[in-house]
């Protein structure tokens, strides 16, 4: 799976999760950041840890 593919599956199960969906689509944070990191499992097998940040600047 090339990376556009892999952030696009990311971002599809944010939106599958109400907590993530009801986040991401509120008017209410005005910036977020999103880090990723690539890690290998045993045998190699790859896989993505994300986080979302949202932040409401006082």
């Amino acid at each position: 799976m090339h990376l556009r593919e892999q952030a696009e599956a990311l971002v599809d199960a944010w939106m599958h999760s109400p907590a993530h969906r009801d986040n991401m689509l509120s008017c209410r944070f005005v910036n977020l950041g999103c880090p990723a990191q690539l890690a290998l499992l045993l045998r190699n097998v790859p896989v993505v840890f994300a986080v979302q940040v949202f932040y409401v600047p006082e």
